[in-house]
């Protein structure tokens, strides 16, 4: 999480884990990072910091709480170039995902076939129903089933009501690998009946819009695509082209 902050910053980062020090930072130098999982609590409690610090060493806090990740860097001998950064679990979560080395291979080999289901999946409903479908996805089962227990559901499932293109209905496809293994979906008509919860991330005391799918009415659930076609206009009603 410290090395994407500083690469979205625009610094240059390289990775030594030797003497003391996990990183090399631009205009930084010598960065030791210090990740505390505090789940229990959330963002503004107490935590420990480093006591016995090693000269011309910076210090990051990499910080979990059940709400949000806050990644704090802590510069003794040049207070300028510290800084807090908020980051959500949904952006965390697409950022290991597209991030850690060793995963790289695994997703790009399901790129291509996910985004054929996701644009398949529109033609169809829009060929045999008449309708417009917004469909957003998330891979990586193990992250998304561990961001639904902290009460995250991604973010891009709420569809703003003043939006100018709104589409008929929107859908989340949560896929393992190359797999569809959940179908969430709703008809724009059903926005106000599901439970939207403001999820502040970084300066946008606003809020973003999320839900918690361990909430969500089971009559926006479907186990498969399959199902979602045979099942979806028999829960809802919705007017389709002839």
């Amino acid at each position: 999480m410290f090395a994407f902050i500083v690469e979205e910053m625009g610094l240059k980062i390289n990775s030594v884990h030797k003497e003391g020090a996990d990183f090399l930072v631009e205009k930084i130098g010598r960065v030791d990072v210090k990740a505390k999982v505090k789940l229990d609590e959330t963002l503004g409690s107490s935590y420990a910091r480093v006591t016995k610090k090693l000269p011309k060493t910076s210090y990051c806090y990499v910080l979990f709480w059940s709400d949000l990740i806050e990644i704090e860097l802590i510069n003794d001998s040049n207070p300028a170039n510290n800084f807090n950064q908020l980051v959500g679990w949904e952006k965390a979560f697409d950022c290991w995902s597209t991030k850690i080395t060793h995963i790289k291979p695994v997703q790009a080999d399901h790129t291509e076939k996910v985004k054929s289901i996701q644009k398949g999946l529109i033609t169809w409903i829009e060929d045999i129903w008449g309708l417009k479908a917004k469909i957003i996805y998330r891979q990586g089962r193990a992250a998304q089933e561990n961001m639904s227990k902290s009460g995250w559901g991604p973010e891009s499932f709420y569809e703003k009501p003043n939006s100018k293109t709104l589409p008929d209905l929107k859908i989340l496809l949560y896929f393992d690998g190359p797999n569809v293994y959940e179908v969430n979906a709703y008809p724009l008509s059903h926005f106000g009946n599901i439970r939207w919860y403001q999820s502040p991330k970084g300066p946008n005391k606003e809020g973003i819009m999320t839900f918690k799918p361990n909430e969500l009415d089971p009559i926006y659930k479907f186990e498969s695509i399959e199902q979602f076609k045979k099942e979806f206009l028999k829960r809802f009603t919705i007017s389709i082209s002839s």
